[in-house]
């Protein structure tokens, strides 16, 4: 498998994650607007947003710090890539059962249409975050957390003196 650029997948990331919490932002104020944004939907699903908040800014915060050699944000980045992985499954698989449960006689053409659309969206998300995950295990991405740490380490803090000294 040939490894990424590793800038390639910082603005990436940085990109991505941006334009999704834009659009989610842009929703749950459409949803505020139309009066749907009751108490019962925050009881319902508000942790649910709080978390897919949280996880997307964790993905802006990695792909940012990828951008400017940040020494954490490689394996930030990676544990990002995990999350989306383990989401994206676990939602296309609760697709397909709650299609299952709410047309128990779908045919086995319907529902292998269903299957190759949520296909079409899991597998090319699982397959660019493994690429990521291989690239940020590669040499490429060692040599430059290796930089990054001999950077940050060879600038010491100098002591501020007051000027009358």
């Amino acid at each position: 498998m040939p490894e990424l650029s590793i800038i390639f997948i910082g603005w990436f990331f940085s990109a991505i994650s941006l334009v999704v919490l834009t659009v989610g932002g842009m929703m749950l104020m459409h949803l505020y607007k139309t009066g749907r944004l009751s108490g019962a939907y925050l009881q319902e699903r508000g942790a649910q947003e709080i978390v897919l908040i949280a996880i997307w800014l964790v993905g802006l915060a990695a792909g940012a710090g990828v951008i400017y050699h940040h020494d954490w944000s490689q394996w930030l980045l990676e544990y990002f890539c995990w999350v989306l992985i383990v989401l994206v499954v676990l939602s296309g698989s609760t697709r397909m059962a709650n299609l299952k449960k709410e047309v128990p006689d779908i045919s086995r053409r319907a529902f292998f249409n269903s299957l190759l659309g949520v296909l079409m969206f899991v597998l090319p998300v699982v397959l660019f975050c493994a690429a990521t995950i291989f690239t940020l295990r590669g040499d490429e991405a060692r040599e430059q957390d290796r930089k990054s740490t001999r950077l940050n380490s060879s600038h010491m803090s100098e002591s501020r003196m007051p000027s009358s000294a």
